[in-house]
């Protein structure tokens, strides 16, 4: 499959319990199923030629790449997050939000999320790009 202008496909690390909480989280929350999910080390990731950090999520929606905190405000805009409590988020300096996502991923295989179970992963299996 060839990512096209109009898939959003989140790129995420496949080995974190934390990091698939958040996919299958995400999965739930997207009724329209707009957003499709793809791990760091598939060969759709490597096909894109994007250059990814295994701490890092990274977001492609419509040709253009999020990183860290921009891609959770994205994935938050696109799952129509309360536009209030979006907007707070927002007030926050880049900096300083790229900082203590940075600090969070770094320690995400600490916290001790459940993974993604094999029913979580068949209910979403169609939007897994491998």
């Amino acid at each position: 499959m060839i990512c096209d202008d109009t898939e959003t496909v989140l790129f995420y690390d496949a080995d974190c319990l934390m990091c698939q909480s958040f996919v299958v989280f995400i999965a739930k929350k997207d009724r329209s199923k707009k957003i499709f999910f793809s791990n760091f080390s598939s060969a759709f990731a490597q096909s894109l030629g994007l250059r990814i950090d295994e701490n890092t999520l990274v977001l492609y929606h419509f040709k253009k790449t999020y990183r860290r905190s921009q891609a959770v405000y994205q994935i938050m805009s696109i799952l129509s997050f309360p536009k209030g409590l979006l907007f707070i988020f927002r007030l926050i300096p880049r900096p300083i939000a790229d900082f203590t996502y940075k600090i969070i991923a770094r320690n995400r295989h600490l916290f001790g999320f459940s993974g993604m179970n094999q029913a979580c992963h068949l209910e979403i299996a169609d939007r897994i790009l491998s």
